[in-house]
């Protein structure tokens, strides 16, 4: 008897502290009262299903969301490397998200840092100052390798002039450099005389490919000697005849000089050589008819 008066005390103490709603309160203690032991077990069960099935049930709302988060909240973080690799490196400076603009900068540093140097020189004015702060010190960085390696090269190079694959390999780095805009004024033009000089070196001593004529050319052209300048013009005729490189060099010599009459007699002359023509000599010469 006392077994029986616990055991209707505590299941109703049970059912009343379950927050149930008034249905399920009256329906669960009819169980529990009517169906001695068994009632209780039976309540015990279901409640603990009941239970799972709600934690199921939040568990995939939160994946749910979680999933949200990622693709809309989130694009900085998660999908950092995807957005740099879809939006155009220029447009990713322009957009209003400083932890974007943070993110590219530090990429461009893990990659091959030349060929965005123009970027970096845009982003030292970002108005984000940690932006300005990481393109200035990739800068700093880049101009760092520049000058080291310049350096050991013009020490091999005057103990050898004529040594072609150092040639060739001081010419390109001075190229690089030259065309960076990491240069003062002063520093530009004193390396911009040693490149003239290698080049020269080079040609003098080994027949180049074309492109050390037109380096060569070009930047005898940018200094505004034009009798040198016509000189290799000669050498790299002499070199590779017909080639529409030659001719192209040519008609920017004449073009520097403002020579009108030898551009249409060279124009003549192109239309009525077998040199192939195509590319850039095509619409000059369309250009100049």
């Amino acid at each position: 008897m006392v077994l029986i008066i616990l055991y209707t005390v505590f299941s109703i103490l049970y059912v009343k502290f379950s927050s149930l709603s008034k249905e399920d309160f009256a329906f669960k203690l009819i169980i529990v009262l009517t169906l001695p032991f068994i009632g209780f077990l039976f309540l015990l069960i279901t409640g603990f299903l009941s239970n799972k099935t709600e934690h199921d049930k939040y568990s995939e709302q939160e994946l749910n969301e979680a999933a949200i988060n990622e693709k809309f909240i989130l694009p900085h973080t998660l999908y950092l490397d995807k957005e740099i690799n879809t939006v155009p490196v220029e447009e990713a400076l322009i957009i209003n998200d400083n932890s974007i603009k943070r993110g590219l900068i530090i990429d461009i540093l893990k990659e091959d840092t030349e060929k965005y140097i123009g970027t970096l020189i845009k982003a030292l004015t970002d108005e984000d100052t940690e932006t300005s702060h990481y393109a200035a010190t990739a800068i700093a960085e880049i101009r760092q390798q520049f000058n080291s390696a310049i350096q050991d090269f013009t020490a091999i190079y005057y103990e050898n002039k004529t040594h072609v694959a150092t040639l060739k390999k001081f010419a390109d780095i001075l190229k690089k450099y030259l065309e960076s805009g990491l240069l003062d004024n002063k520093s530009f033009l004193k390396k911009r005389i040693l490149y003239s000089e290698v080049l020269e070196n080079l040609i003098e001593n080994y027949m180049p490919e074309e492109k050390y004529f037109i380096y060569k050319i070009n930047c005898e052209l940018d200094m505004g000697d034009m009798e040198t300048a016509a000189l290799y013009c000669r050498k790299f005729k002499e070199a590779y005849g017909n080639s529409e490189n030659v001719y192209m060099s040519y008609l920017k010599l004449f073009y520097c000089k403002g020579s009108y009459k030898n551009i249409t007699n060279l124009i003549q002359k192109v239309k009525s050589s077998p040199v192939r023509i195509s590319g850039n000599l095509l619409k000059t010469v369309r250009f100049w008819s």
